[in-house]
């Protein structure tokens, strides 16, 4: 758990969050006891069944003339500056935006995850019976697992408001 509490802290820091050693290990029991394992195989296979597959679309002409959905025409989008179809062009020269990408799992502009659990980390998660999951998912299970811990810090940033950034029980206690 030091290995988790070491990489917590560093992406606290990177996002400028201060923290006590205390309250540090606090949040860490707090994710390794509840947040994290809670519910993970169910969370797993919804996130799993509307990420892998989906539907065919087809398009309207394979359904024919008479459907009402065929368009028999060539003309192209409306370019015009009152078709609020097309999205306005982003203006902003500050990144990443509001809800943006994290800056600490990002890496020259190439998105690479927060790797708080590593390969192994999931092995011995698997082997302490803290997980249950296919050997043949492993990446997949370790990705999910690293983007929970992500968006439960996301979320305890979110409670924080005070000035010095300073993370206290009472934030970790709303997780």
């Amino acid at each position: 758990m030091d290995k988790l509490e070491s990489k917590i802290k560093k992406f606290l820091n990177s996002h400028n969050y201060n923290i006590s050693e205390q309250n540090l290990k606090f949040l860490t029991t707090k994710l390794y006891n509840s947040n994290l394992f809670e519910n993970y195989e169910k969370q797993f296979e919804f996130v799993q069944q509307y990420q892998n597959g989906g539907s065919t679309l087809l398009p309207p002409e394979y359904f024919g003339v008479e459907d009402n959905n065929y368009v028999n025409s060539n003309e192209g989008t409306n370019m015009e500056p009152t078709n609020n179809a097309i999205r306005p062009p982003l203006t902003s020269n500050v990144f990443p935006m509001n809800g943006g990408g994290c800056p600490s799992c990002m890496e020259g502009g190439m998105y690479k995850g927060c790797g708080f659990f590593t390969s192994n980390d999931m092995k011995l998660l698997k082997k302490n019976r803290l997980l249950n999951f296919n050997n043949k998912q492993l990446n997949e299970n370790k990705e999910f697992l690293n983007n929970k811990v992500t968006l439960n810090l996301h979320k305890l940033f979110n409670s924080v408001k005070n000035k010095q950034n300073l993370i206290g029980k009472s934030h970790i206690n709303k997780l």
